[in-house]
Formats: structure tokens, C-alpha cells, sequence
């Protein structure tokens, strides 16, 4: 079974970062995680990483599709803000839709969302995001992890099809 708990493993033994885990089994799961990463208490986590396939603008858990949009006007409805925090979309061309993707973010008030434009292979894409979730919890502006991104991982990142959306 491919996890992504090695990443994360890997980014906590720098010291420099403190990561949760949270499996999603069902639908319901991705929407209780982002209602949760939103309470007070869990203002400490400024980055949060959803590994799951997906397609232009949605994601899947198992079969079942969770479409960004109405995930964002769910989430919105409850009350769950994410104002200064950065979601990673590890999953294959999610940020294809960039009008779905723009539109969840603002709808949770995301600071910035990262992810794929193309189909990535699964090795390839945790090595890519081994570096990016690095530099994501490293730097605090965007602009600065966009300035480091183009300077050391252009290619690697324009082969992924690797896309940044902030405000």
C-alpha cells in the first residue's frame, strides 16, 4: 500500500516540523479534517498535505469524487475558515481546474493551494513534495517559496506540472 507517512516522518526528524496524520477513508472524512484543522487549537499547522487521486478539480476517495467547489461551499456553510494557511493537492491534475481550485481556496480563505497540473507519476511526485513541504514550512510568504521553487526545481517542477494559486 503506498503511504505518505515516510514524507512526513522525514520532515519531522529535521526538527523543524511537527506533523499529524489523518486517514481518508470516506467523503465525509475530508470535510471533518478541514473542519478540524480550522479549530484554534490546531493554528500551529500553517500547511496541510491531502494525498489522494484526483482529476481537474476534484479528488477521490476510493471511487466516490469530492468536487473542490461544493467541498468549499460545505465547509464555508459550517464556519471552517483556514485564513494564512497553504493546502498541498498531492493529487494527479487537480489543479487543471484552476477556477475550482481558486474557488475553494477563496471559499476557506486558504493563503495559497499547490498541486499538479498533469498526470504524476506517484515516486516522482513524494520526491517533489518531500522538497516542496520542506520549503513550505521553512518560509512563511509565498513569494519567497515560489522564488526558491523556480531557482532550484524549475525543470522538475514544470515536468510535474506543479502550480502555485495565492491571492
Amino acid at each position: 500500500m503506498r503511504t505518505v507517512k515516510p514524507v512526513l516522518q522525514a520532515l519531522e526528524h529535521t526538527g523543524q516540523v511537527r506533523t499529524t496524520h489523518q486517514s481518508i477513508n470516506r467523503p465525509e472524512d475530508i470535510f471533518d479534517s478541514f473542519r478540524r484543522w480550522g479549530q484554534n487549537q490546531h493554528a500551529g499547522f500553517t500547511v496541510g498535505y491531502l494525498a489522494l487521486h484526483g482529476t481537474p478539480g476534484s479528488v477521490y476517495v476510493g471511487r466516490r469524487k469530492v468536487g473542490l467547489v461544493d467541498l468549499g461551499e460545505q465547509l464555508r456553510a459550517a464556519g471552517t475558515k483556514l485564513p494564512g494557511r497553504t493546502l498541498h493537492l498531492g493529487s494527479c491534475a487537480v489543479l487543471e481546474d484552476e477556477d475550482a481550485v481558486t474557488t475553494f481556496r477563496r471559499a476557506v480563505g486558504l493563503k495559497a493551494i499547490t498541486g499538479f497540473t498533469e498526470d504524476v507519476d506517484w515516486l516522482e511526485s513524494l520526491a517533489f513534495e518531500l522538497l516542496l513541504l520542506d520549503v513550505l514550512t521553512y518560509y512563511r510568504r509565498v513569494d519567497a517559496v515560489e522564488r526558491y521553487i523556480e531557482n532550484n526545481h524549475k525543470e522538475f517542477a514544470k515536468r510535474l506540472g506543479f502550480t502555485l494559486l495565492r491571492n
